[in-house]
């Protein structure tokens, strides 16, 4: 199965989010799907310095792809984001198509992905999690 798994948060980012997206890539990549990360991070002094930051990693037997959350760090224009998250979806679709779209995170990837689906007739799961943020004391 082609998968599309666009990320909230991955490594560098120092998050629950990130862990959660490295297990289920290990476990999709072992079981011999065909995997595309599509992830947000922070590229911006605040974010790195909350959140870690910079582009994805490669991860082993994963196709990456690091979008940085430029719409979000510049005043909080989340859909600036998901416009270039709805793109990247349909460009990579284009390339070979996918069989599902999955999102981690309600918003702004889970928006972004049924937009995605929605617009491409593709299946699509979000994964509801989050608040993992709070830990690290600045946001709230």
């Amino acid at each position: 199965m082609r998968v599309c798994f666009v990320s909230r948060r991955y490594f560098p980012a120092i998050s629950g989010m990130s862990v959660y997206a490295q297990n289920l890539l290990r476990e999709l990549a072992e079981a011999g799907h065909d995997v595309t990360m599509i992830s947000q991070y922070r590229g911006d002094s605040f974010g790195t310095r909350v959140y870690g930051g910079g582009p994805p990693p490669a991860v082993p037997g994963v196709k990456v792809i690091g979008l940085e959350q430029i719409g979000e760090q510049t005043g909080g224009d989340f859909e600036r984001d998901i416009g270039t998250m709805v793109a990247t979806i349909e460009a990579e679709h284009t390339k070979k198509p996918f069989d599902i779209l999955h999102a981690q995170y309600g918003y702004p990837t889970g928006w972004a992905v049924l937009l995605a689906a929605r617009k491409l007739g593709v299946p699509s799961v979000v994964s509801i999690q989050g608040g993992d943020g709070h830990w690290v004391g600045s946001c709230c």
